[in-house]
Parts: structure tokens; C-alpha cells; sequence
């Protein structure tokens, strides 16, 4: 499988951009120049950050309509949702990841990036929880565990995935 050189600095960012390379010390374009490398970068942080909002909005319609099932039926049911949803979310990076042919040592990177947008929606979920999910109140704080433990999993996972190797 062919992968895309890391969006991390080091030798293959100054290797990716001739003009990089020539100017290795300053790491200086001249005025206008734009490197394909990092306009791919930002593109691609872009599309997991969206992809990472859809996921999120998948997530919290799936909260509204089965929240009650998740979050209301016994702790044996919440803990196998969060270890749904934590086994589900590594497999979504690794699936995007793999798609997108991304580096694996990215992989912290392209984690935090996919969350983000979903851990700023679920402060508004969370502040305003009863109306929008329509469950009891009380349940706010099983919910919150469920998102804390899904993100530990997937930064835990993605750390894992960068390791270095050898």
C-alpha cells in the first residue's frame, strides 16, 4: 500500500516541495509561493475534520432516537455502548486513514482533528441535554462518560497507531 509522506515536519515535508528543499534551512517560500504538499495537507484536514462532524451528527441523531436504550436500561447496557462506540470509532479511523492512504504515524493528528468538531457540539449537547435527546436528566453524566470513554479510546488507538516501529 502506497502512503503519503507524514504532515508532521521532518525530512519528508522538505523533500515533498523542491522549493523547500533548495531553501532547507529557512524554510522560506518566496512571496505567493504556495507548496502542492501543504495545500494537500490542509485539504486533507479538512476533509477529516468534516468527516469527523458527519460521525459526530450521525452519532447524536443515534443518541436522540435510541439514547433511551443506550443510557436508560442498566449499566450492562451502557457499558456495552461505549464499548460499541469505542470499538467503532477506532475502526472509523483506521477505515479513513486507510482510504486516504495517511500516514500512520498521522494518526494522533488525524484523531484529534476528526474530534474536535464533536467534542465542541457536545458541550451544546451536554449543556442542554434533557430538551435535545429527550431523556431524563439525570442521565447527562452517563452520557458524558460514554463520549469521554469513546474519545480515550480512539486517542489511546491512535497513539498506538504511531508508535514508532523496529
Amino acid at each position: 500500500m502506497t502512503t503519503r509522506p507524514p504532515l508532521g515536519n521532518g525530512a519528508a515535508r522538505a523533500s515533498a516541495c523542491p522549493s523547500r528543499a533548495i531553501a532547507a534551512g529557512s524554510g522560506v517560500y518566496p512571496v505567493g509561493e504556495v507548496c502542492p504538499y501543504e495545500a494537500m495537507r490542509q485539504s486533507e484536514l479538512r476533509l477529516f475534520a468534516t468527516l469527523g462532524l458527519l460521525i459526530w451528527l450521525s452519532g447524536a441523531v443515534t443518541f436522540r432516537f435510541g439514547g433511551h436504550l443506550m443510557f436508560e436500561s442498566g449499566p450492562v447496557i451502557v457499558a456495552v455502548s461505549a464499548i460499541s462506540i469505542a470499538v467503532s470509532v477506532c475502526l472509523l479511523l483506521s477505515t479513513l486513514m486507510n482510504w486516504r492512504k495517511a500516514s500512520e504515524t498521522d494518526s494522533l493528528v488525524i484523531a484529534v482533528v476528526m474530534a474536535l468538531p464533536g467534542l465542541f457540539g457536545d458541550v451544546a449537547y451536554t449543556l442542554a441535554f434533557a430538551p435535545i435527546t429527550g431523556l431524563k436528566p439525570e442521565t447527562a453524566s452517563t452520557f458524558a462518560a460514554v463520549v469521554i470513554f469513546g474519545n480515550a479510546a480512539l486517542f489511546s488507538f491512535a497513539l498506538w497507531r504511531a508508535r514508532p516501529r523496529g
